[in-house]
């Protein structure tokens, strides 16, 4: 299966010229077969099946829907004893093969392989394998091929034509292909390729005979996305197919036995799994009840010895103390700072007695002059005081001076008036 380069299956007849099919043999798929052209099944393409459930793991490549499958479901051929491993689903609308030229509405192709995937970078990829091809037409809305594709159809993207990523969708317990295998078992059995590049030959091609029913919702759905993702049909290039008239696949006690053992082997690492997570929880919680007992222990270490601890906290500080009072006392004397410090209060305090004389003298001196002030002062208003009374003495004479002047004056002016 190669998705790497951009091609279309309508495209198909350029495939092996733009490289996308290494060499072009004449052996392809699909092809449209005709019952009457067919030979009886020899033991050759007589096979046993067993399918097992399985989880959805889905992609969509080149408007293909691809789905994965885990180990577990597998084919065997009766003839050769050859064990091929079921490893994926792609889904085609409408169908890939023809019946004496009448395509179907749908057809969904299982392959096997003996090792390794599709593509031919897979681990231990080894060439060609078995497809088995499933054709549906619309019709009933029950069953279990309706059960089986609603699981999932709904869930793929239908608008993108490439998902780079797998994803997984998440289905029932009891999710099988064999819910999708006919129950009338005939089948066509040719020698074909992939129909889709690099169209690999060398491929089993087992194709059904009955045409089973599906809800036409699920293949209108799928239209929608993915129509017309079928490669024409090839010529047959004298192929003859083979045709098996057993309506029942003969159950393989080997594959039987191969199943159980892959579901005890699949049960034990589910097992082993669900044990793992448990240890993580349970380890998870022991770990918090261990972490809230360390916890615990510390606080109560802490508190039997809080005291202690104070203690020698305490002891801490009074060396500290001590010691740094033992270098001030050092330091003190190595640089004569308390001789030092005498000196200086003795000149200040002589300092201060010098100031207090001047002070003093200074204050007698203030009162002599105040007192000698007060002295003039008084002798000044005295002063004043003899002058204002001599200037008033004056001022009456004067006035006494005048007035009898006047009385006079006025006397002789009525003496000179003439009678």
């Amino acid at each position: 299966m190669s998705f790497n380069k951009p091609w279309a299956y309508s495209d198909s007849a350029n495939w092996h010229r733009r490289g996308l099919i290494s060499n072009k043999g004449t052996n392809q798929s699909p092809i449209n077969i005709i019952p009457k052209d067919t030979s009886d099944c020899d033991m050759l393409c007589k096979i046993g099946l067993k399918y097992s459930s399985s989880k959805c793991v889905a992609t969509v490549k080149n408007k293909t829907p691809i789905i994965y499958f885990d180990p577990g479901s597998y084919i065997k051929y009766k003839k050769n004893k050859e064990i091929l491993s079921l490893k994926a689903m792609t889904i085609h609308v409408p169908s890939l093969h023809s019946v004496e030229g009448t395509f179907y509405d749908m057809e969904v192709v299982l392959y096997h392989k003996l090792s390794g995937g599709l593509n031919k970078d897979s681990e231990n990829w080894v060439p060609s394998g078995t497809a088995i091809s499933l054709l549906f037409q619309k019709g009933v809305d029950y069953g279990p091929q309706n059960n089986f594709f609603n699981s999932f159809i709904y869930k793929i993207p239908i608008d993108k034509e490439n998902i780079k990523n797998q994803f997984d969708i998440k289905v029932g317990d009891d999710w099988n292909p064999e819910m999708i295998i006919p129950q009338i078992k005939t089948y066509y059995f040719y020698s074909g390729s992939l129909p889709f590049p690099p169209a690999e030959e060398n491929w089993n091609w087992i194709v059904f005979e009955e045409i089973q029913q599906i809800s036409g919702n699920i293949i209108d759905t799928l239209k929608v996305a993915f129509n017309n993702n079928t490669r024409p049909i090839q010529p047959l290039n004298n192929r003859i197919p083979a045709y098996s008239s057993n309506v029942e696949l003969e159950l393989d006690n080997s594959l039987n036995k191969k199943y159980l053992n892959e579901q005890k082997s699949r049960k034990a690492s589910e097992s082993i799994k669900n044990l793992t997570e448990d240890d993580e929880e349970v380890s998870s919680d022991n770990k918090m009840k261990i972490a809230r007992m360390e916890k615990a222990r510390l606080a109560e270490w802490y508190k039997s010895r809080k005291m202690y601890f104070k203690g020698i906290l305490i002891s801490i500080v009074f060396l500290l103390l001590i010691y740094s009072s033992l270098k001030f006392v050092k330091y003190i004397i190595k640089n004569d700072i308390l001789n030092k410090i005498m000196v200086e209060q003795a000149l200040s305090s002589k300092a201060k007695e010098k100031e207090g004389q001047n002070d003093n003298k200074g204050k007698g001196e203030s009162e002599k002059k105040g007192n000698n002030n007060n002295n003039n002062s008084n002798n000044n208003n005295s002063n004043n005081d003899n002058k204002s009374d001599n200037s008033s003495k004056s001022d009456n004479s004067s006035k006494s001076d005048n007035s009898s002047k006047s009385d006079n004056s006025s006397k002789s002016d009525k003496s000179d008036k003439p009678k």
